[in-house]
């Protein structure tokens, strides 16, 4: 009966996610219809289809009873119902402005310039008045009637309506100044004709051929107003519209890793393929949100670099991880060959170019099946500047001649067939270019159909080289990639990144046993290195101070009797526990040997880790202070915290943060940005400005792209930021260990 109860609940959640995931693609629809009402819009000269266009698009997002636009007229400077949709519901719409007239209604939401929502006759429904106007005029008014009250109306559907309207209004305004120099056009013609017939009107015609020009500057300035007016809202629509997409997106994502982890633990393999591709159209999604943002900043010439010094081996060693599961999809084979003289470090940016050189070497991947796919890298001069050369090479499909050249243009797809086969939007190589460009490179293409492709990066490797003291230097935290791990031999001379997670080194040769340990491992926050033979595990033993070694008796090429052996004869490692993981059973002869703990194989990994939570250094109980409006995120952050055996407190806005502060310091604050009452970065100063609060780290989770002018008021205030729906379960609670372990050893030194 349980197990049904499971089951439904699971099902019931299942649902919820499928419906946020359509409800998130019709965000998208929204954004293309904007784009349409712009181009529609610009193109027409009549106010008759103007008005038209703009309500068409309004019927696409809100359910509308009746609407009505009235234009003013411009001898008498009245209001005139002059459109209505329906046509029938003239008089409904002319009685309701009648009655907010006299209240004085009407006239306040002309000087608004956003919709203003009262309620109408009927106390089921409610009117929307939003004004028509433009920076130098009032044209009209909209009016509307909608069957819901006004608690009821979402604000994100009126920030909808409002871009709409105003660029209605934008549209309408830009007419009428095409209409009026048109006119003066004609008049300039007639007086220059008069000129010629009567050389008394010379100054007048003089007087009027320069106050017509004035007019038409005036009106170009007007016009230029306008579109850097449009651009902005554009902009903001964008800005406010990723984070209203992500926010939902990362609980999804984050439900659809519970879900995941908890149907592994019940061996429930008839929901795991559901929640996958639950968990890879989120993430797709997520793809395309953020390629219209770039494409949107690249448009406006507001894509920043921020020029760091980049070792060549980790940004290439970085995109392969990520490509490396599209690779073993196909199964293909994926190497890199690294061509020396090659230098250590370039300075470039490292987020845009691990980006381009994950689309091409993905693009790679994805169109060559049971093939090769190889990266090389070497150093060449272009111009006496010295510079790098990626060179992506595959055996795949190939492109034919006369598509090569629409590769690289916006919303171009080469082949539709092609992009129906194998997916995509057609915007990760034009963003590769355009980026590639913006550091000072170059990309190139050869191909030929059916033999593969070649592909070329060059990078320079001096770009801006201006850095800063990585001491004085706020880190923004990447957010997850969903790569695995490589499985590439270890290299031994590398330091990793642990993020100040607790380390396990294992002596393990079989690679399915190395990607399972790898995976359960960082569920639970660990870091594990595999290596397998005795003298790279002392090395490492010695550098990372585990916690833990697990070691595999009987492998494939390894010895693990000699390695238990040696481990326990060498002084320096009698404190390490070190773990037996094995298919026999040999309990008694490896604990004489000097095994703290005997796990036969298949491994119950709850015991295991059971037997390692005594040795983790992070301390189990800190208090954990969410900061979040959105209650689904809330809960599914609270969720995995409570997973992890850590105090969750939860706050739906900066008020009711402040208060639970004053009662209760927390150890750890995850801040989502955008809030209600009381803003990030204000919220941020007052948390400071508490007894006691000043070392306690803060997180910012942020489904919003922050502005330059933001990070600098956040600059040393935070800890790092996490952008919504993009990191992944286990790289949260890396992050989170980090900073309370980093925060709890400040504590122990005063």
């Amino acid at each position: 009966m349980n197990d049904k109860n499971t089951t439904e609940k699971m099902q019931l959640r299942i649902d919820f996610l499928e419906k946020s995931a359509r409800r998130n693609l019709f965000g998208l629809e929204l954004l293309n219809s904007i784009g349409e009402l712009q181009l529609d819009a610009s193109m027409a000269r009549d106010q008759e289809k103007i008005i038209s266009i703009g309500l068409n698009h309004l019927k696409r997002w809100m359910d509308f009873k009746a609407m009505g636009v009235f234009m003013v007229d411009e001898s008498d400077s009245e209001f005139v119902l002059q459109n209505t949709e329906p046509e029938g519901a003239r008089q409904m719409i002319q009685e309701e402005i009648n009655v907010q007239i006299d209240n004085g209604t009407f006239a306040w939401a002309l000087n608004q310039n956003k919709p203003l929502v009262v309620s109408a006759g009927n106390p089921e429904e409610s009117l929307i008045l939003h004004v028509l106007s433009s920076k130098s005029r009032v044209r009209g008014m909209f009016a509307a009637l909608i069957a819901k009250p006004r608690k009821n109306l979402e604000e994100t559907s009126l920030s909808v309506l409002s871009v709409i309207l105003q660029n209605t209004a934008h549209s309408l305004e830009g007419a009428a100044l095409y209409d009026l120099i048109y006119e003066q056009n004609l008049n300039l013609e007639d007086t220059v004709r008069l000129r010629t017939r009567d050389l008394e009107m010379k100054t007048i015609i003089l007087r009027e051929e320069i106050a017509n020009r004035k007019l038409a500057e005036e009106s170009l300035i007007i016009a230029r107003d306008q579109a850097e007016a449009a651009a902005r809202a554009k902009s903001e629509f964008l800005a406010n519209m990723s984070h209203e997409i992500r926010t939902p997106l990362n609980a999804i994502l984050g439900f659809g890793e519970i879900l995941h982890y908890e149907c592994s633990k019940m061996d429930r393999e008839d929901l795991l393929k559901d929640l996958s591709s639950i968990d890879s159209a989120g993430r797709h999604l997520l793809s395309l949100i953020n390629d219209i943002l770039d494409i949107s900043r690249i448009q406006a010439d507001k894509m920043e670099l921020h020029i760091e010094e980049v070792s060549i081996r980790e940004l290439v060693q970085g995109a392969m991880d990520t490509v490396r599961f599209q690779a073993t999809k196909n199964n293909n084979e994926l190497d890199v060959n690294f061509i020396a003289p090659l230098p250590e470090v370039i300075f470039t940016d490292l987020v845009r170019a691990k980006q381009i050189l994950i689309n091409l070497i993905g693009n790679a991947c994805k169109f060559t099946h049971e093939g090769r796919v190889e990266v090389s890298v070497s150093q060449i001069e272009v111009m006496g500047k010295s510079s790098i050369l990626f060179k992506i090479s595959d055996n795949g499909i190939g492109i034919e001649p006369d598509q090569i050249e629409s590769l690289f243009k916006e919303f171009v797809q080469a082949d539709s067939s092609t992009t129906r086969k194998y997916g995509g939007t057609g915007l990760g190589l034009p963003i590769s270019r355009r980026l590639c460009e913006l550091m000072g490179g170059e990309i190139n293409v050869a191909s030929e159909p059916g033999k593969g492709s070649v592909f070329t990066i060059i990078l320079p490797t001096e770009n801006s080289p201006k850095i800063e003291d990585p001491k004085k230097k706020q880190t923004e935290f990447p957010f997850g990639s969903g790569s695995e791990d490589s499985g590439l031999a270890l290299d031994e001379n590398r330091v990793p990144n642990l993020d100040c997670r607790d380390v396990i080194i294992a002596f393990e040769d079989d690679p399915v046993a190395q990607d399972l340990m790898r995976r359960l491992m960082e569920l639970e926050g660990l870091h594990v290195e595999i290596v397998d033979n005795i003298e790279t595990g002392k090395r490492l033993i010695k550098r990372l101070s585990p916690i833990a070694v697990t070691l595999e008796l009987h492998g494939n090429k390894m010895n693990g009797w000699n390695i238990l052996k040696g481990l326990r004869e060498d002084p320096d490692f009698d404190e390490i526990p070190i773990v037996v993981l094995s298919e026999l059973d040999d309990v008694d002869l490896a604990k004489k040997m000097g095994a703290d703990s005997y796990f036969k194989k298949p491994v119950d990994w709850d015991k295991l880790f059971r037997f390692l939570k005594p040795y983790r250094s992070l301390d189990k109980n800190p208090h954990i202070l969410i900061v979040e409006d959105d209650r689904a995120s809330r809960e599914t952050l609270r969720r995995i915290l409570n997973m992890e055996g850590w105090s969750v407190l939860e706050a739906p806005n900066g008020t009711v943060a402040l208060e639970m502060i004053n009662k209760k310091k927390p150890d750890l604050i995850l801040l989502d940005f955008v809030l209600p009452e009381i803003n990030g970065c204000d919220l941020i100063t007052k948390i400071r400005s508490l007894e006691g609060m000043l070392e306690v780290p803060t997180l910012i989770l942020s489904g919003k792209d922050l502005t330059e002018s933001e990070k600098r008021n956040l600059q040393n205030k935070v800890a790092g930021t996490l952008k919504k729906g993009a990191y992944t379960k286990s790289e949260l609670l890396a992050m989170i260990g980090r900073l309370l372990k980093d925060s709890m050893s400040v504590e122990r030194r005063v």
